[in-house]
């Protein structure tokens, strides 16, 4: 069976729409969607050595030697140990819940000294367009602490795979005023955006259900696939007819394979292969699913998995998470999210970054309100 995948994906590399999708962008074409409140940090790797480029409409300054690639590789294991505690029985997570916090904000803090503290002063518009490379893909960059805040309570902070398809998303495909620009102008994307919710019936997941219908709820127009209903064929005629498709379900990274990384239906698995051939005309795509936004990097700065397939499938911005996703706070954060979203007017960025405020004002733990990452949500 492994002799096969590999084969199979020696193939896709070769046809794939994922890779094929990322041309070259160059700096004058960046800094030309760059606007006075908005800065991208693009990461590079270079051997052993971590930089940055910041860039600015006008200026680009570089940044050397923000640290070694072995400081944040041990950094990030140490923050996959926190994170893994909290996945521990309930009793003994409440019991120790301020000792897990505190551990789990010093692992924060220590890569925010790594890859923010460097670079801070250079930094002066309130949203953030963070543009990672390599092992840089699965840090999530809105939960590093300062010592006093996380950046997600200082801006407003979006990704992208690469700057190619941050230039590629910044460019209005045809049809999204109908959303990106009217959905601003007259109160939310509740008035104007079509809403495909669809939930796995799950024992391990049981508020996935009531995760769609609270986020159903929020749109005038809405269509929800629960339990048997929630199919491949189903996503596959929603994918073309909505603009904001929700999946509660189970998600599975495949690391040794991330072509084979799936979401599962009712009716079976849907992997990368597939999900970057729905040819979606979604404006958003919400992975409320285990680790859907992980992936595999090849070629430094592209990212294969469940997020880039559906961006490649034609998604204009897709919310993903890194890690697992604790059932009921995915729930209220999800919640907080669509209420912000369809009702409050503001971009899938901004309303994923309000929510995640709310959460670390209520004193969440960064697992439950972290795991969660706005991918090219930005407005047009």
């Amino acid at each position: 069976v492994t002799q096969v995948e590999q084969a199979l994906q020696a193939l896709e590399w070769r046809s794939s729409t994922i890779p094929a999708a990322t041309v070259d962008a160059g700096l004058e074409e960046l800094q030309a969607i760059l606007t006075p409140d908005r800065q991208a940090v693009v990461y590079f790797i270079a051997r052993e050595e971590i930089l940055a480029f910041v860039v600015s409409a006008q200026d680009v300054q570089v940044v050397r030697r923000l640290c070694t690639l072995h400081e944040l590789e041990t950094a990030q294991r140490d923050l996959r140990f926190q994170l893994g505690r909290m996945e521990l029985d309930g009793a003994r997570v409440r019991r120790r819940g301020e000792h897990y916090l505190r551990g789990a904000n010093q692992v924060l803090h220590r890569l925010y000294r790594l890859l923010v503290q460097p670079v801070r002063a250079r930094l002066t518009g309130p949203q953030l367009l963070i543009l990672p490379y390599g092992a840089l893909h699965f840090v999530p960059f809105h939960a590093l602490w300062d010592g006093e805040h996380y950046l997600v309570e200082r801006y407003e902070p979006v990704y992208a795979p690469s700057a190619a398809f941050l230039v590629r998303r910044m460019t209005p495909a045809p049809g999204a005023a109908s959303v990106w620009e009217t959905g601003t102008t007259n109160g939310g994307w509740g008035h104007t955006a079509r809403f495909a919710g669809f939930a796995l019936t799950d024992a391990t997941i049981p508020a996935a259900d009531v995760e769609v219908m609270a986020a159903a709820a929020c749109f005038r127009s809405a269509s929800t696939w629960l339990g048997e209903r929630a199919t491949r064929e189903a996503l596959q005629r929603c994918a073309g007819a909505a603009d904001v498709l929700h999946l509660a379900t189970h998600g599975l990274f495949r690391l040794d394979n991330p072509f084979f990384s799936a979401l599962k239906l009712t009716d079976g698995w849907l992997d990368v292969r597939e999900i970057q051939r729905l040819q979606t005309t979604a404006h958003l795509v919400v992975l409320s699913a285990c680790e859907s936004g992980a992936g595999q990097v090849r070629g430094g700065d592209e990212v294969i998995g469940l997020a880039r397939g559906f961006l490649a499938a034609g998604a204009r911005a897709v919310v993903a998470s890194l890690w697992n996703v604790h059932d009921r706070s995915a729930e209220g954060l999800m919640a907080a999210f669509y209420r912000a979203l369809a009702g409050g007017g503001k971009s899938p960025a901004a309303a994923l970054a309000q929510a995640q405020r709310a959460a670390i004002a209520r004193g969440q733990h960064p697992y439950y309100w972290a795991p969660f990452v706005a991918i090219g949500a930005f407005e047009t």
